[in-house]
């Protein structure tokens, strides 16, 4: 089951996240900025995920990995909320990069932890290759939906969706045994 729902996780996250970050200067553009302030605000998104890494890895030192992950998820999903609202897209930015970044983190952690040293590469290989297919397919989706519709109001309420729905998963995930060190 831990297998089933981090993979879950791992495609509705990367689906929710990178073509949001990835349309992120134009979808500031069509919320009327120029171009040097969306760029600007497109920045903070690279910083605050090299600040979610960083804290992704302490709150794991001392937070339930499942409270952790349930929050980065819904921390992403209001993010894309506030971005889509057009209200203040700077503390957006900051959301959704300190998300950005503790993604994979995340899942590389949880990866270990339920399944082991042992299991690792290759779980987290499947983990990682989902991922990279979530990644692949999002700015696609979204700039079809963006053509379709006119705008980015329907893309982006469905990658909060994919962000809410990946919270949603980690709350099953429950607590994980003792760290196994080779296989049984």
């Amino acid at each position: 089951v831990h297998f089933w729902l981090l993979t879950a996780m791992a495609l509705l996250m990367s689906t929710g996240m990178t073509g949001v970050v990835i349309h992120c200067v134009p979808l500031l553009r069509d919320h009327g900025l120029d171009p040097d302030a969306a760029a600007r605000i497109a920045g903070l998104i690279g910083l605050a995920s090299v600040a979610g890494r960083i804290t992704v890895g302490g709150l794991l030192d001392r937070q339930p990995a499942t409270r952790v992950a349930v929050g980065i998820f819904s921390l992403a999903a209001l993010g894309i909320l506030v971005l889509r609202a057009g209200m203040v897209p700077a503390v957006a930015a900051l959301a959704i990069g300190l998300a950005y970044g503790a993604e994979i983190d995340l899942l590389a952690y949880l990866s270990a932890r339920y399944f082991g040293c042992a299991s690792f590469s290759s779980i987290y290989g499947w983990q990682y290759s989902i991922f990279a297919v979530g990644s692949g397919f999002s700015p696609w989706w979204i700039g079809k939906l963006y053509e379709l519709n006119g705008g980015y109001g329907l893309p982006l309420l469905l990658c909060a969706g994919l962000a809410g729905g990946a919270a949603m998963l980690a709350l099953w995930l429950g607590t994980f045994g003792p760290v196994r060190a080779s296989a049984p």
